[in-house]
């Protein structure tokens, strides 16, 4: 029991405990995206990266039939190349959905190393990792598709440690890629630097601003621009009522602070707030220095017209969730210097309560035990059967997230009708020539986007008069074929 008891043995037994946790949380989030995926709940997102992987494999223009544009006009995100491997050996969605997982468990562990760099004991810098492992908006994120920027908590913790550690260069190259999984990663790490300049660093902190906000600025007026895209539908789409774009926001904030307030002031806001706290523990509150690199993804989250912005079971709050924990990490530092016993106390109820909501709110966990295979889910999994590889087809989201690796996939309505929620609008002749090329059809209304039903439902008079025919029926799901 004393050997037990030893300062080495807490620590190796803290340490293994947490190397078990990240394990455990890789293979249990892995199995339940892919029984997700299985079970015909994954869609949109899945099936643009999974046709993005397949194309840059593949050396094909990387235009994402999907989205409806070129994959590096859509967000600055030159990192996907990292994923055409994946593409070329046929191994997505399910490769994409063990790196998901894997970078997001190797997090937990990166930000214990931090907290430990730091001056937090074993026990304490081990409860820091464990509660990002069992925090509920990662674990929402992980299952909900596949998104590149859910890479970013780790490269952001790597960061940091490196920084810890003295190696100034290669923290700038872990930021540096951060940036490159999409644009507005790039606020984050202007914020670092301010951060680094209010802790006395002046210079390095002035040029990581500078560089930050510099390549934000390419990214988004040269890069986009460069492969034919932009950010407009996205700053429409953020602005709503208040205007078009990202600036019209702010200043309706400064000429009606009442209404600003009434649309901040909201119980999903307050609730998105004390989610990011409670999966520190509370512990990113001990470093308000390092919370500046949250204030980008916190505020355009609160401040969005877009609804799924304030739910905390999309991914929209992962890299929120990073720059918190790392705050986190940071603050068991600070909280390590209290009484000992204290600080022993502290982790142990810390690293209970991870195991806690482990147990009662682990979204991967539920989803392996309550989801099971449906009838329609087998209909579609039949009706896929039919349909040959590489040839154009549209389908649901659900459908076509199953059959993205090929040139031509698209989301019912397109081709058939414009699918104004895309953010793109093709024009008639566009739309007309895509159509025209379309072989096959799997037609189901069971996982529609709000709003498109009834353009979807228009669907099967069209085929009919463009010479489809059913060659499959069953469930409420028909393929149809161009010329049966």
């Amino acid at each position: 029991m004393g050997r037990v008891r030893s300062p080495a043995n807490r620590r190796n037994l803290a340490w293994a405990a947490l190397g078990l946790g990240a394990l455990a949380y890789a293979v249990t989030l892995t199995a339940a995206s892919i029984h997700r995926h299985d079970l015909f709940q994954s869609g949109y997102d899945v099936a643009i990266f999974d046709q993005g992987a397949w194309l840059l494999g593949h050396l094909h223009d990387p235009f994402s039939t999907v989205r409806g544009r070129n994959l590096f006009a859509d967000h600055f995100q030159p990192a996907l190349v990292l994923f055409a491997p994946f593409g070329l050996l046929g191994l997505t969605p399910w490769a994409l959905f063990v790196f998901q997982a894997g970078a997001l468990a190797a997090a937990g562990v990166v930000l214990a190393m931090l907290a430990s760099v730091r001056g937090a004991p074993a026990a304490l810098a081990a409860a820091v990792g464990g509660l990002w492992l069992a925090s509920p908006l990662v674990q929402w994120a992980n299952v909900f598709e596949f998104h590149p920027e859910t890479t970013v908590p780790l490269l952001l913790a790597v960061g940091a440690l490196l920084l810890e550690r003295g190696r100034t260069a290669a923290f700038v190259l872990c930021a540096a890629l951060a940036c490159c999984f999409k644009e507005d990663v790039a606020l984050v790490v202007a914020f670092w630097g301010v951060a680094l300049a209010v802790s006395g660093r002046r210079r390095l902190g002035g040029g990581v601003f500078v560089g930050a906000v510099t390549l934000f600025v390419v990214a988004t007026k040269v890069v986009l621009p460069a492969f034919g895209g932009n950010l407009d539908y996205y700053s429409r789409r953020f602005a709503g009522d208040r205007g078009t774009s990202v600036g019209s926001v702010f200043t309706f904030v400064v000429e009606h602070p009442g209404a600003a307030l009434d649309q901040l002031a909201t119980r999903q806001n307050g609730v998105l707030l004390f989610a990011l706290i409670a999966c520190t523990g509370g512990l990113a509150l001990l470093a308000p220095r390092m919370l500046l690199l949250a204030v980008p993804p916190v505020a355009a989250n609160v401040l969005s017209a877009y609804a799924y912005q304030h739910d905390l079971h999309f991914h929209y709050q992962i890299v929120s969730a990073g720059a918190f924990a790392i705050a986190g990490a940071y603050g068991a530092g600070t909280f390590a210097r209290l009484r000992p016993q204290f600080v022993r106390a502290a982790a142990l109820v810390l690293a209970a309560g991870a195991a806690g909501v482990t147990v009662a709110a682990s979204p991967a966990i539920d989803l392996l035990r309550h989801e099971t295979p449906s009838p329609h889910a087998a209909a579609k999994r039949a009706a896929l059967a039919v349909v040959p590889s590489g040839v154009p087809v549209a389908g649901e989201p659900d459908v076509i997230a199953h059959i993205a690796q090929r040139r031509a996939v698209y989301q019912l309505p397109e081709p058939f009708i414009s699918r104004p929620t895309n953010g793109e609008a093709w024009s008639d002749a566009e739309l007309r020539r895509r159509a025209a090329a379309v072989r096959y059809v799997v037609y189901s209304t069971g996982a529609l986007d709000p709003g498109l039903e009834s353009e979807v439902e228009r669907v099967p008079a069209m085929l009919a008069k463009r010479g489809f025919r059913a060659i499959f029926s069953r469930d409420g799901v028909v393929v149809y074929s161009r010329g049966g």
